[in-house]
């Protein structure tokens, strides 16, 4: 699929895991953030059709960077990759956009359900 993915996670190995099932499902053309910061330069930059967000990051956090895109793109299309149990946060970040959750540790399951329902 030619559709441009960014990868937002402060670990590389989350990103590493995630960028294999993306492959897995067809996906070819990646960009990868490790914190909130390079997040919005990245999305700026590429426009992807969805990016991978994990909630808790350094420097800016998930939510933090959706709260500044949707100001500039009404085309922002979130996974929300977490591992907390804040179901506050997690509430919140699926209000402020077109997005789904997926809960670590990521799988090809996981992943394929969460596009789908982007795709709604």
């Amino acid at each position: 699929m030619d559709k441009k993915i960014l990868i937002v996670d402060d670990s590389k190995l989350a990103r590493t895991k995630v960028k294999g099932i993306l492959l897995e499902l067809g996906y070819s053309e990646f960009y990868e953030a490790e914190n909130g910061q390079e997040a919005i330069d990245m999305f700026l930059e590429h426009s992807p059709y969805f990016m991978t967000l994990d909630i808790e990051m350094p420097v800016l956090d998930g939510i933090e960077v959706v709260k500044e895109l949707v100001q500039v793109s009404d085309l922002l299309n979130v996974i929300w990759i977490s591992s907390i149990d804040n179901k506050h946060r997690t509430l919140l970040a699926q209000k402020l956009c077109h997005s789904s959750i997926v809960r670590k540790p990521v799988n090809l399951e996981k992943l394929t359900n969460a596009i789908k329902l982007l795709n709604r």
